[in-house]
């Protein structure tokens, strides 16, 4: 990992940190809230999560940039096979030992699986931290079989001033704050249909899906 490490942007290398990897639960538990101004739990991001995505037993899904493995756990707990994705081997330690849990230490922009291995993938927050969100969207579409379907949660720019002024210097970190009318546009062109979308404030969900066979 010596060599990905010089690759990394500054968001991306905070993730080899100790004192982010044992508090990323405690944050993770609240950011939610925190960004959009009402009560958000984790019970709450998780439930919407299984009603979008609908059944997941015996299917082989992906968590990009994992952390701890919050949608991994999920994942295995409703029956569904997961390769946990995440460049942190200090976050990859923190998952729970499971027959249908594989924690993969990589970055999702390289060519680290076969096209259509996955029913389903999910990026949540990751795709804000990347180097490139257009070649994480590329290649997390690659991986789905037709008719998979893609679970995004990112940030959005914010519509205030005083908003735009911290994104503004957060950003020099190499976070991107992405607009959902380019996300769209870009999957469209890698046959991504845009299936379900919610937004709380600067925080947005959605659910595409892979275009099936004729």
């Amino acid at each position: 990992m010596k060599g990905m490490k010089a690759q990394l942007n500054l968001a991306q290398s905070s993730n080899f940190w100790t004192p982010t990897v044992m508090g990323y639960d405690l944050w993770r538990r609240r950011s939610l809230s925190l960004m959009t101004g009402e009560p958000f739990s984790l019970e709450k991001e998780f439930r919407q999560f299984l009603e979008w995505v609908g059944p997941v037993t015996g299917q082989q899904w992906l968590d990009v940039g994992t952390s701890t493995g919050n949608y991994a756990k999920l994942l295995v707990q409703a029956g569904a096979a997961v390769t946990a994705l995440d460049l942190s081997a200090g976050h990859l330690k923190r998952l729970p030992r499971h027959p249908r849990l594989h924690a993969l230490q990589g970055n999702m922009e390289e060519e680290l699986f076969a096209s259509g291995s996955f029913d389903g993938v999910v990026i949540a927050g990751t795709l804000n931290e990347t180097f490139s969100p257009e070649q994480m969207l590329l290649k997390a579409g690659q991986v789905l079989k037709e008719k998979g379907v893609l679970y995004l949660m990112y940030l959005l720019p914010s519509q205030h001033l005083a908003g735009q002024r911290l994104q503004s210097l957060i950003s020099r970190s190499g976070i991107h704050f992405l607009e959902s009318q380019t996300i769209e546009r870009y999957l469209r062109l890698h046959n991504m249909a845009l299936e379900k979308q919610k937004r709380h404030a600067i925080v947005c969900f959605e659910l595409y899906r892979k275009a099936g066979g004729v």
